[in-house]
């Protein structure tokens, strides 16, 4: 009966010691982010003038809201 205990202490401490899981980030460019928020394809986009005004305004406050929040970050290494 102790070995047993023994034997289930150990199988524990080796399960404890497994290496992090692996995280995996897909990378996407903000026209493709702009894309799918929009529900737009890229043949929607040169076909029709409308779609491109579209994602073309999402993609400009996209941009807008990006430097926005590069310059908040910057203040906020200034200032601290």
């Amino acid at each position: 009966m102790r070995n047993m205990s023994h034997t289930i202490l150990k199988t524990n401490v080796l399960a404890s010691r497994a290496p992090p899981p692996i995280k995996r980030y897909a990378m996407q460019n903000s026209l493709h982010r702009v894309m799918a928020f929009t529900g737009q394809s890229i043949d929607d986009i040169i076909n029709s003038s409308i779609a491109k005004r579209r994602v073309f305004s999402y993609f400009k406050l996209h941009r807008w809201v990006q430097r926005r929040c590069e310059i908040v970050e910057l203040e906020k290494q200034w200032s601290g």
